[in-house]
């Protein structure tokens, strides 16, 4: 059976694991919050505008999935693969991404502030004008990531990889922790102290 939102109205509890037949899935503004949705298959799968806030998608396969204005705060999406995923302002506020695969991941003006994206791979990801205020981002890998005009204010990138990052027009303060031998100055960041 093709699922949709037409006979997917509200799942909120919904428990499922392994490989689901969500692959392809148009999930569009469909309710899954605190959905257990663990190692789901959700390969190109439409979650555009779909609520997914407390969601365990720990380990899940969302190869492709157009998350565009979903909402995950809270989710658990640790170990998963957002590989190539279009997350475009959807809001990850607070969100486990410990681990997750989000290499070529667009996620350009995403709310992930307070998320935790610790070892997660953001090679070539899309990232302008995200808010990742209060993020951690301990030894994560943003190679050749695009960080135009994101908010670092707060962000722990203690450990990161930043090589042939863009960073131009993104703004850090006092609090924003850097690499070891990063420096800030002379790489068109803009410093913004908190009040």
């Amino acid at each position: 059976m093709m699922l949709d939102s037409g006979n997917i109205l509200r799942l909120g509890g919904l428990g499922v694991g392994g490989e689901e037949p969500f692959e392809g899935a148009n999930l569009a503004g469909a309710d899954l919050r605190s959905a257990r949705l663990v190692r789901a298959h959700l390969k190109h799968a439409n979650l555009d505008g779909a609520c997914l806030d407390s969601a365990d998608l720990t380990g899940a396969f969302l190869w492709e999935a157009s998350l565009c204005n979903t909402s995950l705060v809270g989710a658990c999406l640790a170990l998963s693969t957002l590989y190539g995923a279009d997350a475009t302002r959807a809001d990850l506020s607070d969100c486990d991404l410990n681990g997750a695969n989000l290499v070529e991941a667009h996620l350009q003006q995403a709310k992930l502030s307070g998320a935790d994206l610790s070892d997660a791979l953001l090679w070539d990801a899309d990232l302008r004008d995200a808010q990742l205020n209060g993020a951690l981002l301990l030894d994560a890998d943003l190679c050749r990531a695009c960080l135009r005009g994101a908010d670092l204010r707060g962000a722990d990138l203690t450990g990161a990889v930043l090589i042939g990052s863009e960073l131009a027009g993104a703004l850090y303060d006092e609090r924003t922790q850097w690499p070891n031998g990063f420096n800030p100055m002379g790489r068109q960041l803009i410093l913004r102290t908190t009040l």
